[in-house]
């Protein structure tokens, strides 16, 4: 699927996102080569020179992101950098051409998830990259997950160029997933007619 390829993972140092760095080693069953491990830190953090104190700090902390990269044999970087972090996100994973996007699923709080939510919804709506999103319910459910890899996909169609370009994605993988469902959602309003239309565009 992703031969000799790149993902780039998105960070904030938090339980998933660990368990995220945990994960890596099944996208090697798909291709993936190469990891470049990203912390974003928000332009209203602080001063510039707040700013700054925080990149060495964190730098600290990506080096053993990357040690646990390098263990599983990936070819692990990493980068600090201040901005909006869905567009830093996104423009970074562009100009190091990843091939995916990683990033974790957080629960918390409800304004912590509003702001993550957010940041994680506008990677999805606004990235030309694959963008693949784990969601990590506790620390027992995050290691089953890493053991079982991923076994079945569930690919919502609707008979659009996007969709035949995400299957042809699938069925491209090195090591497919065991089970891939295809459902349709009719929405309200809908008539036999204009679902007609859709399937023969």
């Amino acid at each position: 699927m992703f031969k000799d390829g790149k993902v780039l993972l998105a960070t904030d140092f938090s339980e998933n996102a660990e368990n995220l760095t945990d994960s890596l080693s099944k996208l090697k069953d798909f291709g993936i080569r190469d990891v470049l491990i990203l912390q974003v830190l928000e332009n209203d953090f602080g001063s510039p020179e707040a700013i700054e104190y925080a990149k060495r700090a964190d730098k600290k902390l990506l080096e053993k992101s990357r040690e646990k990269a390098k263990k599983i044999g990936l070819n692990a970087s990493t980068a600090v950098k201040a901005g909006k972090p869905y567009k830093t996100i996104i423009e970074t994973a562009e100009k190091e051409d990843c091939q995916l996007i990683l990033m974790a699923s957080h629960g918390g709080g409800v304004i912590k998830d509003i702001l993550l939510g957010s940041n994680t919804r506008n990677v999805i709506r606004k990235s030309k990259i694959p963008v693949f999103i784990e969601k990590f319910r506790d620390e027992n459910e995050a290691q089953k997950d890493l053991d079982v890899g991923i076994q079945k996909i569930l690919l919502p169609v609707d008979f659009s160029e996007s969709t035949d370009q995400v299957l042809e994605m699938i069925i491209k993988m090195s090591k497919p997933s065991e089970e891939i469902i295809l459902t349709s959602i009719i929405e309200s309003g809908e008539n036999l007619e204009e679902l007609n239309e859709k399937k023969n565009r």
